[in-house]
């Protein structure tokens, strides 16, 4: 049974992320974080208009590190800006401003020492240097948190699959008129590796032996075992297919009590 009163997190921890993130606040990044914190944009850079920054203002919707300059108006960093577009996705999914606030609260985290939001900014510039792809995930209720695809990926092995609201950082780069690299793909398979996943799991071989020549796969055998009724078959079976294999029978008292087929395939 299912404690309703227990909230699952939505994507598992990963320390490799942490490591990583550390090493990026540890490191000397002064023209980069000079960049994405300077606070040189104005509502002009949003394409929203000023009624409508107004009112999310008042509803909370607004980061934390928004300054008014002398003259009144409100500047943004590179960052909030993101945030900003973020919010027109959500609204675009339906999300009324008070999850969104809830989940601005999750993932948009103002340091004021400094002066950045440091998960949002780290996934943010990881998304746009690298085929890393970053999202804002977020439930229907405003539960919220920051992951890159593998994560996502991942978390499957301990959640199963789940339901998320997923907004790309890549793409709200790509709206403010920002370029990235393609994201990356999780598991990037050769036709040849693809063949062999492919005999892996659905021909129920018993052992697979491999040639690798320059990290490449160029040729497997793949083998399994007969016993029983299917024996006096498999050879029928063989010819019909076109199949090129070897078959090795094993006989017990003059009898067959096996036998291993082992197919080849060569790239």
């Amino acid at each position: 049974m299912v404690n309703k009163g227990i909230k699952l997190p939505l994507i598992t921890a990963s320390d490799a992320v942490d490591e990583d993130f550390v090493g990026y606040l540890s490191e000397e990044h002064s023209e980069l974080h000079k960049l994405v914190r300077e606070k040189k944009y104005t509502v002009k850079n949003t394409d929203t208009a000023y009624r409508v920054i107004n009112h999310w203002e008042e509803k909370g919707i607004l980061p934390e590190g928004v300054s008014n300059s002398a003259d009144g108006w409100r500047k943004f960093s590179l960052i909030e800006i993101l945030w900003l577009e973020a919010v027109k996705k959500f609204r675009e999914f339906g999300l009324p401003l008070e999850t969104i606030k809830t989940i601005r609260v999750g993932v948009l985290n103002w340091n004021e020492k400094e002066k950045t939001y440091p998960w949002f900014e780290y996934y943010a510039l990881k998304s746009k240097t690298s085929g890393m792809d970053g999202y804002i995930v977020a439930t229907e209720d405003g539960n919220s948190t920051l992951a890159f695809s593998r994560q996502i990926e991942s978390a499957k092995i301990i959640f199963s699959s789940r339901s998320f609201i997923l907004i790309s950082f890549k793409e709200l780069l790509s709206g403010i008129g920002l370029t990235s690299p393609k994201p990356e793909c999780l598991f990037s398979l050769s036709s040849e590796e693809q063949d062999l996943l492919d005999t892996i799991r659905n021909q129920q071989v018993d052992k697979v032996s491999l040639k690798i020549k320059g990290g490449k796969v160029k040729s497997f055998d793949a083998s399994k075992t007969i016993v029983g009724s299917d024996i006096g078959n498999i050879t029928k079976e063989i010819k019909e297919a076109g199949d090129f294999a070897d078959v090795l029978t094993k006989f017990e008292r003059g009898k067959e009590q096996s036998v291993e087929v082992k197919k080849k395939r060569k790239f």
